[in-house]
């Protein structure tokens, strides 16, 4: 029906090698699958109001995107530039499961592992 019956919502997402928080979400019943990760969220008349980003995988019908004011500068960027730009601070890590920690010999199962610089910085 292209509900949004929340607002402002977080939720953990499973992102390669670990899980992403995503933040101050709408909650929508708007079909969100695969193909359309990623497209607008539009509203009666026509204006996008969000980018659809995930799904709930424990229930039918609930997705969530992210409100466009939250990303209009991400937009900017990509118009002014080609491509988009995001903040880097330079520390490259790895989130540790049972793979990692069996790879690297660690003696813990859960949190974040960097592996030292490969360029000596």
């Amino acid at each position: 029906s292209g509900i949004i019956s929340g607002y402002g919502r977080d939720i953990e997402a499973e992102a390669e090698g670990g899980v992403e928080p995503l933040l101050n979400l709408f909650q929508t019943d708007a079909a969100i699958n695969s193909g359309n990760s990623g497209g607008p969220l539009v509203n009666s008349a026509g204006e996008v109001i969000a980018v659809n980003v995930a799904v709930a995988g424990y229930a039918e019908n609930i997705g969530f995107a992210i409100p466009i004011n939250d990303i209009k500068g991400l937009i900017s960027s990509v118009l002014e530039k080609g491509k988009l730009e995001r903040a880097y601070i330079g520390i490259r890590y790895i989130n540790i499961n049972d793979d990692v920690a069996y790879n690297y010999d660690l003696s813990v199962k859960r949190g974040v592992y960097i592996p030292e610089s490969r360029n000596g910085a």
